[in-house]
């Protein structure tokens, strides 16, 4: 929480997939990681990772896949 905060760490730094730690953690459903990025001032959520997707995208699949994991089971 401090790392962030305290802009010890970029947080909007990519990985090889052009995928943000919001983006990240989006994906693994990571909520209070989430919510500890979005205390950072410097966080842009609009970065787009190379598929073209934003976080708000990455977490509308995660949510999907695991809807259809639910259905898949009855």
């Amino acid at each position: 929480n401090e790392i962030v905060t305290k802009h010890l760490i970029d947080v909007n730094t990519k990985n090889s997939d052009g995928k943000t730690a919001l983006m990240e953690a989006c994906q693994n459903k990571k909520i209070e990681s989430v919510k500890i990025l979005f205390k950072a001032d410097d966080l842009d959520f609009r970065y787009r990772d190379k598929d073209g997707k934003d976080a708000i995208d990455i977490l509308r699949e995660a949510k999907k896949i695991d809807q259809n994991q639910v259905k898949s089971i009855h």
